[in-house]
């Protein structure tokens, strides 16, 4: 092997991650002006849409607050807590507090990742549909070589099955959209975190015209991750491919370097300030800002949810 080969070969696995140094980073605690107290203190889910907060309790109404890109202070940035909104959810007496929203347009769905069903609404934010997801499709992801045999997707499909069968509870914590850039669908893509150590990522294939019938497509691969028991909150990052995986045990966030399903690996480790109570969700927004939010407000600013710029929480 040439050098000249040599070199060029190590660059490329350089750029795919495959000799990426592990970053361990620690972020600060945000002054007042880039955390908002709201009017329910424990929210559970959140993400950015059309200049407003969603902010999502365990109850069946979700909160909304203005988002300004003017200002220094609390106030101006993200108005007053007079200037936040109840807005009933889909369905009367449906608890929230596990589904995590996707903005679709100017309108989201609602991925519960509890009864495994996705609810869309429409720009009013009323019900437009309620579907349960199919999850028995499920395929290994494809490699250089193209689909997995028969054999594979069986055996996958069992073991899947197994386990999903068996558990109670949240059993996936966190959804988001995936990136067009990173993988083109005939739908909509969404990446699900899932809370077992074998499944801690899949993707989810929607129908376009109907975007709440979906089904598990693939099982993907995650180099590095650890335990995945205690995910909550999923975001990507589109610009530098990557996934961010929240833990709410230990308020750590692990940071997948995205190439394909197929070949994923763990790059780094966030470290939220020890002031933020329970981690729920995470959201990554057009500016590559990072938002969290928390079950409990905190002790000094008695805020919920946070956020960070680009270069705070990674760098860049």
């Amino acid at each position: 092997m040439s050098i000249r080969f040599f070199l060029f070969l190590s660059f490329i696995l350089w750029e795919s991650g495959a000799f990426a140094k592990m970053v361990s980073r620690l972020i600060p605690f945000p002054d007042r002006a880039n955390s908002i107290e709201t009017i329910e203190q424990s929210i559970r889910s959140l993400m950015l849409l059309d200049d407003r907060l969603f902010a999502f309790p365990d109850r069946d109404y979700f909160v909304t607050v203005p988002v300004r890109e003017v200002g220094t202070t609390r106030e101006a940035r993200f108005g007053t807590l007079v200037q936040q909104k109840r807005v009933p959810g889909p369905l009367e007496a449906y608890l929230l507090g596990n589904s995590f929203p996707i903005p679709n347009g100017h309108s989201f769905l609602l991925f519960d990742g509890d009864a495994v069903e996705m609810t869309g609404v429409n720009e009013t934010f009323q019900l437009v549909a309620r579907r349960s997801i199919v999850v028995d499709l499920l395929t290994p992801p494809k490699d250089r070589g193209g689909a997995a045999p028969w054999t594979e997707t069986v055996q996958l499909r069992k073991r899947f099955l197994t386990v999903f069968l068996k558990s109670g509870g949240l059993k996936f914590g966190g959804a988001a959209r995936v990136p067009e850039t990173w993988w083109k669908a005939e739908g909509l893509r969404v990446f699900l975190a899932g809370r077992w150590d074998s499944f801690p990522l899949f993707s989810l294939l929607c129908d376009k015209d109907y975007p709440t019938q979906c089904s598990l497509e693939h099982a993907c691969f995650v180099d590095g991750l650890g335990s995945a028991g205690n995910v909550r909150g999923l975001a990507v990052r589109e610009d530098l491919r990557l996934i961010l995986l929240g833990n709410e045990v230990n308020n750590v966030i692990s940071v997948v370097k995205f190439n394909s399903c197929f070949d994923s690996m763990t790059v780094g480790k966030i470290s939220l300030p020890s002031q933020l109570k329970k981690m729920t969700d995470i959201f990554v927004d057009e500016k590559n800002r990072l938002w969290v939010s928390t079950l409990q407000p905190d002790d000094y600013n008695n805020a919920s949810v946070f956020v960070w710029d680009a270069k705070d929480w990674w760098g860049r």
